[in-house]
Order: structure tokens, then sequence, then C-alpha cells
């Protein structure tokens, strides 16, 4: 499988366009929820709200090794308005943000 950076870059800027100041996560949930949906990962909640997802593996030692992914999904202080530019190959605030 080889990776679209742009469709991954893509992603990434609709994630960082979204407020999610803690508790308010449900939005980024979402977007996570349908995008590993579409990939074909089993997504359920825990009992305090993390996702986790559950892609069987494949090969000859699909069996032995697991990988775990772990992320934060929201944001130290309120991100509202924030537009995130690609510049130099790396993605920075625009500066319009209310932080």
């Amino acid at each position: 499988m080889m990776i679209r950076s742009d469709r991954l870059l893509e992603t990434f800027l609709i994630l960082c366009r979204i407020n999610s100041f803690h508790p308010k996560e449900e939005e980024v949930m979402q977007v996570l929820r349908s995008r590993l949906a579409d990939a074909g990962v089993e997504v359920t909640a825990d009992e305090i709200g993390n996702l986790l997802g559950y892609w069987p593996g494949t090969g000859g030692r699909a069996e032995d090794d697991s990988v775990m992914l772990s992320a934060h999904v929201d944001t130290i202080l309120p991100t509202h308005e924030l537009e995130p530019v690609v510049r130099n190959g790396a993605v920075w605030s625009d500066g319009s943000s209310a932080c």
C-alpha cells in the first residue's frame, strides 16, 4: 500500500481547522471515525470516549505482531478561526487564531 501524501496532508489540514478544545473533541472524532471506517478499520469507543480501531493484519506474521498508534485530538487553547498554511514543506498557523 502506498501512502498518498496529498490525501494525508489534506486530512491533517481538515483536522487542524476544527476547534477541538477539551472537552469538545467530538467533531474531530466524527471525522476520524468516518475516515478510519472507510479504510476498513473496525472502530469502537471505550467508556471514556477514546476511539479504538482494529485493523487485522495480513501475511505470515500477522498473528505475532501488533502495532498500536496513539494520539491526542484536543487542542491546548481554543483554536477557532485557525487557518493552517503549508509553507516550505511544513504546516503553520497563519496567525489569525485566537491563540
